[in-house]
């Protein structure tokens, strides 16, 4: 907690001097209006109104307070079951000098677009299953390009980064950060988890990105990541490789490798359709995937509707866990910022026989 208070406090102290001040909130909930619940060979269960069995349902409060030269950022998600007990998820402070950024606390930290507008605020089985990097039954390589987590554990962490300007358009970024995680070298000398990253933005190609990641003694991730969104006409799409080394429980040298791969078409003005891909090898040499398909379709300023179907495959890193989900839902846009999100969703579990139908009801607010 001295730790949180110290970042917020210092952020603060400098904002006192920041000559334009904004102010931003974020407010999501999720819910259920009708779950099903159908084991193989076994009456369906069913609840109405459920706050709690949609992923991992959740209402989230974000605060920002920011200037020229400073900002801060609070995130609380109070329990669905107590509200007297909140939990802080992100929290941090962000000072610039010029080209210079310092940022400490707990945050998200990447650089490259995930290309990931298609799942709207949908769950991630019917949206976005996983950022760049490995599936979620991988040790070394989930989420590997935001320098916030460790195998997508989200810990305090201080980054530095540095834009320089290359030439009249293009820009290039250095951006190194220490971890919360200390690595023990042998028995008088600790470490500390630590990565760099160096990105580049081309204005006639678009950016690209590369990292090197220290998480834990003798555990090392390399990424490699690129975004050629300036070369064709209304596509936006991603690349990446990210590859894991370490030991396992045995002592093993093991490896891991994830490849993405997403696109995203805007076909005219009230149509776009999008395909979301990653692959990865786990560390017992057998492969997972996630393949995801989208349809977007922006009937008028008020209603926008969405078709997705996606295929995941973690069986062979953990049982049961091959699944076929669909979406067939509409986003309601009151005002800028400000949506509900609902819809059918199905899944179905090819090993198990099992099925799940949602009709969700996500409500977020952004001012």
């Amino acid at each position: 907690m001295k730790k949180i208070i110290g970042t917020l406090a210092m952020a603060a102290l400098v904002m006192g001097a920041a000559s334009a001040q904004t102010i931003k909130l974020n407010y999501r909930t999720q819910a259920n209006i009708v779950t099903v619940d159908k084991a193989k060979d076994a009456d369906a269960a069913v609840s109405f109104f459920d706050l709690e069995k949609y992923g991992d349902a959740k209402d989230s409060f974000s605060f920002q307070l920011s200037g020229d030269s400073a900002g801060a950022y609070i995130e609380l998600n109070p329990s669905l079951k107590d509200v007297s007990t909140v939990a802080l998820s992100y929290y941090y402070g962000w000072l610039n000098f010029g080209n210079l950024k310092f940022t400490a606390g707990k945050f998200d930290s990447r650089y490259m677009n995930r290309v990931s507008n298609f799942g709207g605020n949908y769950n991630g089985v019917v949206g976005e299953y996983v950022k760049l990097g490995g599936l979620k039954q991988a040790k070394f390589i989930i989420d590997a390009d935001n320098f916030g987590t460790i195998n997508g554990k989200g810990l305090h962490t201080m980054a530095a980064d540095y834009t320089f300007a290359v030439g009249e358009s293009d820009k290039l970024l250095v951006k190194a950060a220490v971890h919360e995680s200390d690595i023990k070298i042998n028995d008088t000398t600790t470490w500390v988890a630590a990565s760099l990253g160096l990105g580049y933005s081309m204005k006639a190609f678009g950016t690209a990105e590369v990292i090197f990641r220290n998480t834990a003694k003798d555990t090392y991730v390399f990424g490699a990541y690129l975004r050629p969104n300036a070369l064709v006409k209304n596509l936006d799409a991603v690349a990446g490789f990210t590859l894991g080394m370490g030991k396992d429980s045995a002592d093993k040298s093991v490896t891991e490798m994830g490849i993405d791969a997403r696109a995203q078409y805007k076909i005219n003005d009230v149509f776009s359709v999008a395909t979301n891909m990653n692959f990865t090898q786990y560390q017992n040499e057998k492969w997972g995937m996630w393949i995801a398909g989208n349809a977007t379709y922006k009937m008028n300023d008020v209603v926008t509707g969405k078709l997705t179907g996606s295929y995941i495959d973690e069986s062979e890193a953990k049982a049961n866990e091959k699944t076929v989900n669909g979406l067939l839902g509409a986003e309601f846009t009151a005002t800028k910022n400000a949506t509900i999100s609902t819809g059918v969703e199905v899944r179905y579990n090819l090993d198990t026989e099992g099925m799940k139908l949602y009709v969700p009801c996500i409500l977020r607010v952004k001012l």
